[in-house]
């Protein structure tokens, strides 16, 4: 077991259901895919295909991870992921493909691309995304919200953080099963909250500790498909 891959089985395990035998790329489909690219993929991007290449609640909720047959350099990059209204690309060069855990590259979906350094490494690229996924609406338990006083979140300053880099201008704090990002930086007048939580009991936690006007929604598995009903609490 890799780093990488010990990384995100902790950080997934935070809100999301265990992953299971099946959730990621085989090694046959990363191998075609990699033969077809003519190169291997970096470790830390490898990792997370090989653990949640079909969880949909942890690469597709909000934005997106490219599908393997998706993937291809174009002008030296690879692209990997998109936001989900096509507005917004994420890649790594091509010559960096040979680092376990390069930087990656941002860029709007027009072409030629402009594209920009985020200075942030794939594996904290994919640790940001996949805690935005929780929070808006992978997680059994996801919330919002908006303009609230910097006080309220007086209570979970003790929290762990989770270092989600530059993504989306984030902080955010955990603890087993409850998850709360915070717009940064923390310490203005009025911040917009996202939440997460694996179980009901997560989720009363949460409001109950940061008593603002919360909007929540439930993630609801039927038949295979993912319907998302929300209330206010």
């Amino acid at each position: 077991m890799t780093d990488f891959d010990q990384h995100y089985r902790a950080l997934i395990a935070q809100v999301f259901p265990p992953l299971e035998d099946g959730d990621g790329a085989g090694e046959a489909d990363l191998k075609a895919a990699e033969q077809r690219l003519g190169f291997r993929l970096p470790a830390a991007l490898r990792a997370y295909y090989a653990l949640a290449y079909y969880r949909e609640d942890i690469t597709e909720t909000q934005d997106y991870l490219y599908h393997l047959d998706d993937l291809e350099v174009e002008d030296g990059m690879l692209t990997f992921y998109g936001e989900n209204q096509e507005v917004t690309l994420w890649a790594i060069r091509r010559s960096d493909a040979a680092i376990d855990d390069p930087e990656v590259y941002t860029a709007p979906n027009d072409e030629p691309y402009d594209w920009q350094r985020m200075g942030d490494a794939v594996s904290v690229f994919l640790t940001g995304m996949t805690l935005w996924q929780a929070v808006m609406g992978g997680a059994a338990h996801y919330g919002m919200a908006d303009s609230v006083p910097a006080a309220a979140i007086a209570p979970i300053l003790g929290w762990p953080r989770l270092d989600m880099g530059r993504f989306y201008e984030l902080e955010a704090f955990a603890q087993p099963g409850m998850l709360v990002c915070v717009s940064s930086p923390i310490d203005r007048d009025a911040l917009d909250l996202y939440a997460a939580a694996a179980t009901e009991d997560g989720y009363h936690h949460i409001n109950d500790l940061i008593d603002v006007d919360w909007s929540w929604g439930e993630r609801v598995e039927a038949d295979g498909d993912e319907d998302e009903d929300s209330d206010d609490a």
